[in-house]
């Protein structure tokens, strides 16, 4: 690979001012880092041998569609340079610093330009950042300086990726590949552009941005808006990676580090070809480079529209949404597993034929896995489930016991228990049967939307082609000697979004045949098309670990929460109030709480029922007398209602008490995050060091209505809580857009998150229809508000401008809670703030529409 010529003499570039003009916007107020990224597939491709081999992947990744932003940035450093001992800020940026040392803050200049004066170690940090999960504190191990590099205070030369890493600054061939290459070219076989904006012809610079293709920010005086050269994106989406910054990748870090993709300044096309790149001291920091990253794909996939019918095999109907594991477990993710709880092996989970190594002897066994990125095979299916229990437990470290992978999804304990079914609170299990062939062959927009099945699991009633890897649709690896790249076949996913559900290794599913035998699904690299299609099942020995072409998938539950970012949003103010605005982040419930949830909570605190847990409007069944109740509901993954506001605090207080079992008093239901003692006093508010909460009508609102990408980026609010302006439409569940469980729906309550088309910006789910929802607010005394529609409302109950109060004692409705994980002073300050907001406008209601009565009924 040529150099470019020593044209850009790095220590002489001078210090540009960023000029007002309508490209650059003022900075907002407050944001949370929200990083767009583009996957970047086909698997194991050839490099690019024009000049040297470069280009070449062994994975699906996924890189940002744009380069860092000054906003992004900014949001890094308020969470982790109140103090900078790293220098992470350069007064060069166009970020302010205010403050001293201790209590630094930082303020955007101007968001969407990208953010300029990082060194290598700069962007390492920030990908830290992301790895542990955008966390706030000083520059240590938890925030910056561990995870996806191991920094630690200091910026070590040659410092690697570590394997774990889950984002991180893309290396020369992950770079390259996502601006040059294009599986489509050459008849499929795919092939590099000379330019990332999918050309070989030499792309132009200009100023300002035009949206006409093969143009880049070059020749020019300063850098612009991300994104701003729509019509030139790279064949994977992404933009910028050829002009206005060069970009950092990872490479040779002892003194220097690589760059890529030219910049603002330089005046050629010759600095965006596939052959120009240069280097840069590692630690400098300068106003023509930057960076993006990149990040390991999601793993697992949803599947949604439950209570679906099954198949006429009789497979395929579950009544649950659920995620299934994108890929089969990999040799890497094996070797991962063994290495944290296999120095000591009794239960034999390695098997010398795999494609690992082991090193050591018994007692310090190490591992190594020669062929990463193929599907782990030799398991049984009891070595399955005791990885999903190590899933399950949060990937522990130690022996093999009840804490890694002897309890938790699954109860084995050392035994090998050959009827041992899942525990009803697995997270993390092997699938079973129906779970499978739902992910595999089910299709909801079949039938005009009312669901169907396909004969093979890529979306085809024709029979899978046995192929090498390809991304032509409909092909698998079912005639093969040998075990693929998981993911290979990037043309054809199942329509759920998995891969290799057909053909590959055959996949252990936890369904239990009568003779003690485990179902295998999908066929395998050598069985050929039909043993893949949906008729097609196997039946074997559950201890069976020594074939080489049976494997696995994962499947969990959803994540119960969604994080609500963006902190010090600007209210909505468009209706008679200003409701919206939270000054921290927050997770919510991406589900209403529900019947299942509920009746355990009854079962542990209520066989005697002081403070009327229970209404027998419930769907749920109470049995026994006075001091040995019990409770069961024969539907449990629908929205529980007919609940008082009481109750959900209690409610509340019993999931940040642990889920205690025992009588109704402060260690149970009675004190935690808020203070009862069998009272039901109608001005309660939170306690300080509480985790669990109803939301205040704010954290409710804005998860329901509030988009920070609204008016270009800078946050707005949606009229209904499914991502829309236009009034919702009440139908049966579906997988449309902008449709509730409302009037005219003809339904009781639904499964929750049956709408799996309408979510509202965040994520979450019915925070329009379905049941009314209790939030904080405090009206006329007595009094609580509730949001967000019912089964029985019209379609104007869901919009933002309606709410109204009704007695907190009623047992009317439903409920979702927040969650604030280790609270700060701070952010409980921020709370009590919140709560004074609302109590100030307990009177701010929506008088236009009619006010109920509390003697109403809204569920």
């Amino acid at each position: 690979m040529s150099v470019v010529p020593a044209r850009i003499a790095f220590a002489l570039l001078a210090v540009f001012s960023i000029l007002a003009s309508a490209l650059f916007r003022p900075a907002a107020a407050a944001a949370a880092v929200d990083i767009d990224f583009v996957r970047v597939v086909d698997p194991a491709n050839v490099c690019d041998m024009q000049f040297v081999c470069a280009g070449e992947v062994d994975r699906v990744y996924e890189i940002s569609t744009f380069e860092v932003t000054n906003l992004q940035y900014t949001e890094f450093l308020n969470s982790v340079a109140a103090s900078d001992p790293n220098g992470l800020y350069s007064t060069s940026m166009d970020i302010s610093r205010s403050g001293a040392d201790g209590s630094y803050t930082y303020a955007s200049l101007n968001d969407q330009l990208p953010v300029i004066y990082v060194s290598l170690f700069d962007s390492l940090r920030f990908a830290n950042w992301l790895h542990n999960g955008k966390p706030s504190g000083d520059q240590d191990e938890t925030t910056t300086e561990d995870g996806a590099y191991t920094l630690l205070g200091s910026n070590p030369g040659g410092v690697v990726r570590n394997p774990s890493a889950l984002f991180f600054l893309p290396n020369d061939d992950e770079w390259y590949k996502a601006a040059y290459y294009d599986p489509a070219l050459n008849s499929g076989n795919g092939g590099y552009y000379a330019y990332p904006t999918r050309s070989n012809t030499p792309t132009m610079c200009t100023f300002p941005p035009v949206a006409t293709p093969n143009f880049a920010n070059c020749n020019h005086s300063q850098a612009v808006l991300v994104g701003l050269f729509t019509g030139s994106a790279s064949p994977w989406g992404s933009f910028d990676q050829g002009g206005n910054l060069w970009e950092r990748v990872e490479g040779d870090q002892v003194t220097s580090g690589v760059i890529r993709g030219g910049s603002w300044e330089d005046g050629g096309a010759q600095f965006l070809e596939s052959s120009a790149f240069s280097f840069i001291p590692s630690t400098t920091q300068i106003g023509s480079v930057g960076f993006r990253v990149a990040r390991v794909p999601d793993p697992f996939m949803t599947v949604g529209d439950p209570g679906n019918a099954p198949d006429d095999t009789s497979f395929g109907a579950v009544d649950h949404v659920y995620e299934i594991g994108t890929y089969e477990v990999t040799y890497g993710e094996w070797a991962e597993f063994l290495n944290a709880i296999a120095a000591t092996d009794p239960t034999g989970l390695y098997d010398a034929a795999m494609d690992i190594l082991r090193s050591g002897s018994d007692g310090s066994f190490s591992y190594a896995a020669t062929d990463a990125t193929a599907p782990v095979t030799r398991v049984s299916f009891f070595d399955a489930i005791r990885y999903a229990n190590w899933l399950h437990n949060g990937k522990p470290s130690g022996t093999q016991n009840a804490t890694t992978t002897e309890d938790g999804a699954y109860t084995l304990l050392g035994q090998n228990p050959l009827d041992v079914t899942r525990n009803p609170e697995a997270r993390v299990f092997l699938p079973s049967e129906n779970e499978w062939y739902k992910a595999a062959y089910y299709d909801p927009d079949l039938n005009g939307g009312l669901g169907g099945y396909y004969d093979y699991p890529a979306g085809s009633d024709v029979p899978l082609v046995c192929a090498n890897p390809t991304p032509t649709p409909n092909s698998g690896s079912c005639a093969a000697a040998a075990l693929e790249i998981v993911g290979s076949y990037t043309g054809s996913p199942s329509p759920s979004g998995s891969f290799d559900q057909g053909g590959n290794a055959n996949e252990w599913t936890d369904q239990l045949l009568g003779d003690l035998r485990r179902v295998l699904r999908g066929g395998s690299s050598g069985l050929g098309s039909v043993a893949t299609s949906s008729g097609s099942r196997e039946g074997t020995a559950a201890t069976l670990g020594t074939s080489s072409s049976i494997g696995f998938r994962v499947a969990r539950i959803p994540n119960p929460w969604r994080t609500i970012g963006d902190p010090g949003n600007a209210c909505d103010s468009r209706f008679n109030g200003c409701f919206g605005a939270v000054a921290d982040v927050y997770d919510i419930g991406t589900f209403e709480v529900t019947q299942a949830e509920y009746t355990e909570f009854l079962n542990a605190v209520a066989a005697s029922d002081p403070n009327a847990l229970y209404s027998a409007n419930m769907d749920i069944v109470r049995s026994g007398s006075n001091g040995s109740f019990t409770y069961t509901t024969a539907f449990p993954t629908e929205a529980v209602s007919n609940v008082s506001s009481f109750a959900a605090l209690r409610y509340a207080n019993w999931l940040h008490n642990g889920k205690p079992s025992g009588a109704q008093n402060a260690a149970t239901t009675e004190a935690g995050s808020y203070t009862l003692l069998g009272q039901n006093p109608t001005d309660v508010t939170r306690n300080a060091g509480g985790h669990f909460f109803l939301p205040t009508e704010d954290e409710w609102y804005k998860a329901a209505y509030y988009d920070r990408l609204l008016d270009v980026g800078t946050g707005g609010y949606y009229d209904y809580p499914t991502a829309s302006d236009v009034q919702v439409t009440c139908a049966p569940p579906s997988a449309a857009a902008n449709q509730a469980n409302c009037a005219g729906s003809g339904l009781f309550e639904t499964i929750v998150g049956s709408y799996t088309g309408s979510p509202s910006p965040w994520g979450t789910f019915d925070q329009g229809g379905n049941v009314q929802e209790w939030n904080e607010a405090i009206d006329d005394p007595g009094e609580r508000i509730i949001r967000g529609g019912s089964r029985g409302s019209t379609p104007g109950d869901l919009s933002a401008d309606f709410r109204f109060g009704i007695d907190a004692a009623s047992q009317c409705c439903g409920f979702r809670l927040v969650r604030v994980p280790e609270p700060s002073g701070t952010t409980l300050a921020l709370a009590a703030v919140s709560t004074l907001a609302a109590l100030a406008r307990r009177r701010m209601i929506q008088r236009s529409k009619p006010r109920r009565s509390s003697a109403a009924t809204p569920c």
